[in-house]
Order: structure tokens, then C-alpha cells, then sequence
């Protein structure tokens, strides 16, 4: 009986999957088409990036996880170390190595001029071949910790850039001749897809805050200026502002989480 149970919880030992966290949901959907059914996924934000903190909750799973998908998003840069004191065995990837990153579009507010590594937009996997230098950073990261499945995840990881080869050619071929070249969201996160395609990003949001009466009157002139019938909204920021503009110049509100 004895022999049984042993052999049983050796089993068990030897398919558990791999308990893998990420800091926002995008990256896990890039990790879970490259690790599958192999690994175990816990994203820790749902909302606001720019606001949250870790709950009790998230630390403990955080301590019992193989791997953390890092992408430089605010809390990361105050909470990494804190990750690594409380799981020692913990692997922590930083997925924004080898991406260049562009200055967000408003910055903070600061006492000196010099460039602060949060005046730098985080949203990168919003531009394709940047999820692809992240894809291929999660592959990596998943080999390092399970080399026996090391052909599994780089099959996964060619389909999924194969993917992102035919969305990037996709975008490329739709934005093409584009008279238009501007559009509006509520918050900034589509520079690196703008920078991509040759589009103009015009946010409503302001510093992180609703902008003043002044900025959206700008804003609804700059809309009625580039002929913009669409804004993007998010489910995670209020689209009060939106519906605004969108009433002065006859567009539809549209969201995109």
C-alpha cells in the first residue's frame, strides 16, 4: 500500500503543470498558445495596471509559481524584488528585453527634466513584432524550466509567430490606404500599434486623469479636424469623457479591452 502511494505522488510530482504568473492578461494569452495544456496560468491584473497592488491572495500563489512574466508595467518596478524574496526558486522574466520602447504620450509631471523610466509607454505587445520578441522570450523562459517539452513549446511558438507574421501583414494591408490617419481613445495605449502602422494616437485621458473643459473642447476640434467617426474606450477606464465627444461630433463609442 505504501508502494502504491509512493508511486502515486511520484506521478503526480511528474505531471503537475507548470504554475506560471503574469502581470497583465495579453501576455497570458501569448504564454498559454506556446505552453498549452502544460502550464497553469494566474494573471494578476484585471483592471486599472497603472493603480494595483498585489493581494495576499496573488503573493501566495506568487510563492508556489515556476515562473513570473514580467513587462514593466508600473508595480513590477516596486514589487519584482519582493516576488523574489518571498519565492527564492521563483524564475522572473523581464519581457521587454531587446524591445524598443517610445515615450508615452503624456508625460508625468516631474521636478527635474530628465527622462524617467516611467514617462515610457508599457502597452508593448500592442504592436505584433514586439509580441513576437515576447513570445519569444516566454518560450525561452518555459524551456529553461521544463527542457524535456523544449520542442512542444517551439512548435507552439512558430505557429503563434506565423500568426502574428499574417495579423501584422493583415493590419499592414487594411491601414494601407487610409486617407485618415488619426483616431481617438480614452487612454494611450495604442502607440506602439501607431507608430507601427503610421496612424495618429488622440487620447482623451490626460496624465492619467479626465481632461480639463479646455482639452476637450481641443480634443472634439482635433476630432472634427481628422474626420474621426470611431472612439476607443476601455472597459477598465470610464467612458464618460467618450460619450461626450462622441455626441459632439455624431461618432459611435466602440471598446476595446
Amino acid at each position: 500500500m505504501k508502494k502504491l502511494f509512493f508511486i502515486l505522488l511520484l506521478s503526480s510530482a511528474m505531471w503537475a503543470k507548470m504554475l506560471v504568473v503574469s502581470s497583465v492578461a495579453p501576455i497570458s494569452f501569448l504564454a498559454k498558445k506556446i505552453g498549452g495544456d502544460d502550464i497553469k496560468l494566474h494573471t494578476l491584473i484585471s483592471g486599472d495596471a497603472h493603480n494595483y497592488e498585489p493581494k495576499p491572495s496573488d503573493m501566495k500563489i506568487i510563492a508556489k509559481a515556476d515562473v513570473f512574466l514580467a513587462i514593466g508595467v508600473e508595480f513590477e518596478r516596486v514589487w519584482l524584488e519582493k516576488f523574489h524574496a518571498n519565492s527564492k526558486n521563483l524564475l522572473i522574466v523581464k519581457l521587454d528585453e531587446n524591445v524598443i520602447k517610445i515615450k508615452h504620450e503624456h508625460e508625468h509631471e516631474h521636478k527635474h527634466k530628465h527622462e524617467h523610466e516611467h514617462e515610457l509607454d508599457t502597452h508593448i505587445w500592442l504592436d505584433p513584432l514586439n509580441a513576437k520578441i515576447i513570445a519569444k522570450n516566454i518560450a525561452n523562459a518555459l524551456i529553461a524550466v521544463n527542457r524535456e517539452h523544449k520542442s512542444f513549446y517551439e512548435q507552439n511558438l512558430n505557429k503563434l509567430l506565423n500568426e502574428l507574421d499574417k495579423l501584422d501583414n493583415y493590419a499592414k494591408t487594411e491601414l494601407a490606404g487610409l486617407k485618415r490617419r488619426a483616431f481617438i481613445v480614452y487612454h494611450p495605449a495604442w502607440g506602439y500599434f501607431a507608430k507601427r502602422y503610421n496612424l495618429e494616437q488622440i487620447s482623451i485621458e490626460k496624465n492619467s486623469k479626465e481632461p480639463k473643459i479646455s482639452e476637450l473642447a481641443s480634443i472634439i476640434k482635433n476630432a472634427k479636424d481628422n474626420g474621426v467617426s470611431v472612439i476607443f474606450a476601455s472597459p477598465q477606464y470610464s467612458v464618460r469623457s467618450a460619450k461626450t465627444i462622441a455626441q459632439e461630433i455624431n461618432a459611435k463609442v466602440v471598446l476595446i479591452d
